[in-house]
């Protein structure tokens, strides 16, 4: 009795997951692009990690190049109308999400981080 309620479970979480998935339903694709810099310097910073996520679940991610340039393909859900895009690297605070509003294909978003404070 246990199993088949066990196995009942598993086919119902797994429903539920397969309809959290952003390749299945109608999406839009959508363009990030910009710099991810340093606050203080005004440099650009290499291999930060970039990531964006909306309140559907749609998430993407991608890295800086060396001149802190970044590009990022994202595909939301239909009807979803903005996400969040943030960055952050080692060494560095974390930096303030921005908010993205879907109201055209490509987006320049400058992302600033800054560097974490070697005394303490």
């Amino acid at each position: 009795m246990h199993n088949v309620f066990r196995v009942g479970m598993l086919v119902l979480l797994g429903a539920s997951a397969c309809g959290e998935d952003s390749s299945t339903g109608p999406s839009s694709p959508f363009e990030l692009e910009g710099r991810v810099l340093d606050d203080l310097t005004g440099a650009g910073v290499e291999s930060a990690a970039v990531t964006f996520s909306s309140d559907a679940l749609d998430q993407a991610q991608t890295t800086t190049d060396p001149s802190g340039h970044y590009t990022l393909d994202v595909r939301v859900r239909e009807g979803v109308q903005f996400g969040i895009v943030s960055a952050k690297r080692d060494g560095y605070e974390p930096g303030p999400a921005h908010t993205v509003y879907f109201d055209g294909s490509t987006h320049v978003i400058d992302l600033r981080l800054r560097s974490k404070s070697k005394t303490k």
